[in-house]
């Protein structure tokens, strides 16, 4: 079997590709200020973001917080018999809410305090 050789039909010659000389650039490093990620302690801090009974999302920053006392707690509970005391619905497998009725997070008697689910919980706040 003989090759033929190709026949160039455009009359078309290869051309040879020479090396360009690149020549580095010299830029100045950019001085780069870290940034503080915040810790998710003070991500919940800062948004009201909390497991039970810690905090009231709009509490006024004046206002200090008394932790509500273990009793009070446990009283408040029993009084809502495992429902929430606004809509009604059970409060099982759900971390009940204890809303403080005048938003004044000091203020721990048992007649302010109401036990909510947390979606009644938070359609308060967000008025």
């Amino acid at each position: 079997m003989v090759r033929r050789k190709r026949s160039n039909p455009f009359g078309i010659e290869p051309f040879k590709v020479t090396p360009i000389k690149v020549t580095p650039i010299r830029v100045k490093p950019i001085k780069v200020t870290p940034i503080k990620i915040p810790s998710m302690k003070d991500f919940y801090r800062d948004y009201g973001i909390t497991g039970i009974n810690i905090t009231d999302r709009y509490d006024d920053k004046t206002k200090e917080r008394i932790p509500i006392p273990q009793g009070v707690k446990t009283d408040v509970l029993l009084r809502s018999k495992g429902k929430c005391e606004k809509c009604k619905t059970s409060l099982q497998g759900l971390k009940p809410d204890i809303h403080h009725k005048n938003m004044n997070p000091s203020d721990n008697r048992k007649a302010n305090l109401i036990v909510l689910c947390p979606n009644c919980h938070r359609k308060i706040h967000s008025k």
